[in-house]
């Protein structure tokens, strides 16, 4: 029985070995892919650098270029093609975010779209905004003088309501103020 003992103890003794052997083999294996994956990540983000540096002098050396010729516009479209692989590859949020923008701006109704293109255009820019300001606050300013100018002139007070007098509720309260007038004064009786 002690043989039997001592046999299972080596065998799971051995077993222990071979694990432990595993796990180091697999540790240092999951280390090295680690180390694998920092390098390669590191290079990504080299090139994806490199990338927009050289992406930016192709943008700079495409604004001194002179009149496009036909060749150049195919260039151009080369260019707008890899610009566009580019963007894409780079930021999908942003291409799906256009497609929803113009997926929802189609669904529009026609004059809801209007008013969206038209306010759009007018706060797109800083000086379009400024001008909207400007405007509403003159518009502001001269509704107001109008109606102060109105409000303290004696040009009112002095106007012939005459033309009042084809309204119903004009003649009601204009026969109830004779009425009262008659009532009140003394050689009306």
């Amino acid at each position: 029985r002690a043989d039997d003992d001592h046999s299972v103890a080596t065998i799971v003794m051995a077993q222990r070995d071979r694990l432990r052997a595993r796990c180091e083999a697999l540790e240092a294996e999951r280390d090295s892919f680690k180390r694998e994956l920092q390098i390669q990540v590191q290079s990504s983000e080299s090139l994806k650098a490199d990338n927009t540096k050289l992406y930016e002098k192709v943008r700079y050396l495409q604004s001194y270029s002179k009149g496009p010729s036909s060749r150049g516009r195919d260039r151009d479209l080369d260019l707008e093609a890899l610009e566009q692989r580019y963007e894409a590859s780079v930021d999908p949020f942003r291409q799906f975010s256009k497609a929803e923008r113009q997926r929802k701006l189609s669904e529009m109704p026609p004059m809801e779209r209007a008013v969206f293109v038209v306010a759009k255009t007018v706060l797109a820019t800083k000086e379009m905004r400024a001008a909207l300001f400007f405007y509403v606050t003159a518009l502001h300013l001269l509704v107001f003088v109008t109606t102060y100018h109105w409000s303290h002139t004696d040009g009112c007070h002095n106007v012939n309501n005459e033309h009042l007098a084809y309204l119903p509720h004009e003649q009601q309260t204009a026969k109830a103020a004779e009425q009262a007038a008659a009532a009140s004064s003394p050689e009306g009786s």
